[in-house]
């Protein structure tokens, strides 16, 4: 049998070195999170984009004429049998309860239309977009309530001037045209079109805390490969642990004095 030792080294790895290793060069693990949160910081800042939205409501309808909407007020004019119009002197737009169930079970199928090639394509034409329906169909939402009436078209871009100009477009559609394409009912729009800052990409903070994390994470990575590939003697245990012979003594390093 072999007397000789294989020595510690070899055959398990100290934690407690490898703590002691990184606990050391603390410092330089700081200085690398902080330089990568700084080019995490500047890279999220000059590739920042902005998303808009911009929507307005419309209704759906049984009849034709019974909403009358004024730009210039905040909300629209509905002819109702409960809330009659004073210059509605007839029972032509009254609306029945026939009326409000056919209308909700039209809510989807006008939902549909509005985001068919028969409202859009027009759209790409009239605005000279460099992109395909599906493209604009992408950009293009149409969000429904159960048991409502009310359409909420959403049209999403980094382009605030142009989401704006789509919505406008979508909201000029001559309701008459959506009747005919759905082949009942009414509708066209109930609010004014409001344009809103809704997001941000990517996430500055959240970019600079993740280069911030892998920063560290590579500097203790670098740190551990060095110390486990080392081969250098540097302390009385490394003597131990390589030679596996105990130190007698220790011999302080002593600066030259001129």
């Amino acid at each position: 049998m072999d007397d000789k030792e294989t020595p510690i080294y070899e055959e398990d790895l100290n934690l407690m070195q490898l703590c002691r290793e990184v606990m050391h060069h603390w410092v330089v693990i700081v200085a690398v999170a902080l330089i990568a949160a700084l080019a995490g910081f500047v890279f999220s800042k000059a590739h920042q984009t902005y998303e808009y939205t911009a929507s307005f409501d419309m209704i759906v309808t049984a009849k034709q004429n019974i909403v009358k909407f004024d730009p210039t007020k905040k909300s629209p004019v509905i002819n109702h049998p409960k809330f009659p119009s004073k210059d509605n002197k007839s029972d032509k737009n009254e609306i029945t309860e026939e009326d409000i169930a056919l209308a909700k079970s039209l809510v989807e199928t006008y939902a549909s239309v509005i985001q068919s090639n028969v409202v859009l394509e027009p759209i790409i034409d009239i605005l000279d977009l460099d992109m395909t329906y599906s493209d604009l169909s992408g950009m293009v939402s149409v969000r429904t309530e159960e048991h409502s009436q009310i359409l909420q078209v959403s049209v999403r871009g980094n382009d605030e001037a142009l989401v704006e100009s789509i919505a406008q477009q979508i909201a000029r559609v001559p309701p008459q045209l959506l009747s005919k394409t759905a082949r009942a009912g009414f509708c066209q729009m109930f609010s004014q079109i409001e344009t809103v800052q809704t997001g941000v990409s990517p996430s500055v903070k959240k970019v600079t805390v993740l280069a911030a994390f892998l920063g560290a994470f590579l500097a203790i990575g670098l740190l551990l490969l060095r110390f486990l590939f080392s081969d250098y003697i540097e302390n009385d245990e490394d003597v131990q642990g390589y030679l596996n012979l105990p130190v007698v003594g220790v011999i302080p390093a002593i600066k030259e004095v001129k």
